[in-house]
Parts: structure tokens; sequence; C-alpha cells
């Protein structure tokens, strides 16, 4: 069995089968490969018709993405996230104990212990001038301080007043920190 030519005829295939002279030599070919015998009674036929033609499929679409395009991706994403990660777990603990231990502005980190009532003379000023509005400690808002020998923190308006009261009478504050004083050694020799 032996399938004919197509030819290109107007955009269109169209089957032409083989001549009586191609197929003459086809049986020719196939009786001395064989070793045909007309004793045996061998016998050769040739017949030509067209095979069966196979559709052919449309290759399918590409994809949006390959393979190798893909995991790409994958890997930038996967650096993505450990830097994220990183960020989050690493570099804002060590920021946030840089910033807390930064150092404060001038004057922001002593505490002065002289702290104006109101009406008395600010310091720093004319004698007979007076504090004028409002209660300096009353306006200025409720702030903590850290002091390094106190475990904690404390208000500093608690430490205003604390200061205010040793303005007012130095003697007595002075004797009640002696016998704190000495409180403390009574308690170290024992």
């Amino acid at each position: 069995m032996v399938e004919g030519k197509y030819q290109e005829v107007d955009g269109q295939s169209t089957y032409t089968p083989w001549g009586e002279e191609d197929l003459t030599k086809f049986r020719n070919l196939v009786e001395s490969a064989i070793g045909f015998d007309t004793a045996r009674g061998d016998k050769v036929e040739i017949i030509d018709l067209p095979f069966t033609a196979i559709p052919v499929e449309a290759a399918p679409p590409a994809p949006f993405l390959s393979k190798a395009e893909i995991l790409k991706l994958a890997e930038y994403a996967m650096l993505l996230i450990g830097a994220i990660l990183i960020a989050l777990f690493v570099l804002r603990p060590i920021v946030r104990s840089i910033l807390s231990a930064a150092p404060t502005p001038a004057g922001a980190g002593t505490l002065a212990m002289t702290v104006a009532r109101p009406g008395a003379p600010a310091v720093g000023t004319a004698p007979g001038a007076s504090l004028t509005g409002p209660n300096p400690i009353d306006a200025a808002p409720e702030s903590m301080i850290n002091l390094d020998k106190v475990a904690g923190k404390v208000r500093e308006s608690s430490v205003r007043k604390v200061g205010e009261i040793m303005n007012e009478d130095r003697d007595e504050s002075l004797t009640v920190i002696r016998q704190w004083l000495a409180q403390g050694n009574q308690v170290e020799e024992r």
C-alpha cells in the first residue's frame, strides 16, 4: 500500500495518485526485496490509496509565566519575606533600643529642685516679678522621668512637688534626708 502525493492548489491540499510507471517500479522493488517466486505462489499487489489524515491539533496557548519565571518570582518573594522578617524581628528592636538610649537634649536630663510657686518670683527674673497665668505644674503635660538609681519611673510632677516642699523648708528637709541616710547606714551594718 502506498500513498500518492499532495499538491497545494489554490491554498487547498489535493491528492494526486502515483502513475503506472511509478507503481511498477515499486512492485519490482518489493519483489526483489522479498525474493519473489511465482512457483511458491508469491503475490505482490501495490495499491495507491490516500491515508487517513491525522488532524493537527492547535498548539496549546503559551502559559502566562514559564516554569523558570515562576521559580524566579518565588525566589524573590522568599527574599522579600526574609527581609521583612529581619526588619520586624531584628532591626526594629535594635532601633528601639538605640532611640530609648539616645541622649536627651541639654537640660532635659537634669532635674531642677527650685520650682517657682504661683505668685513667687521666677528664677532669673527681677525681684518683685511673679509668674502670671496658670500654675506651671498643672500646665505641663504629665511625663515620666527615668532615674538611674531608682527602679522604675517617677512622675515629673511628683518630683516637682517634692522640690517645692524642700524649697519651702530647707532645714526640715535636710533633717529628714540625714535621718534616711542614718537609717540606711544602720541597715548596712547589720
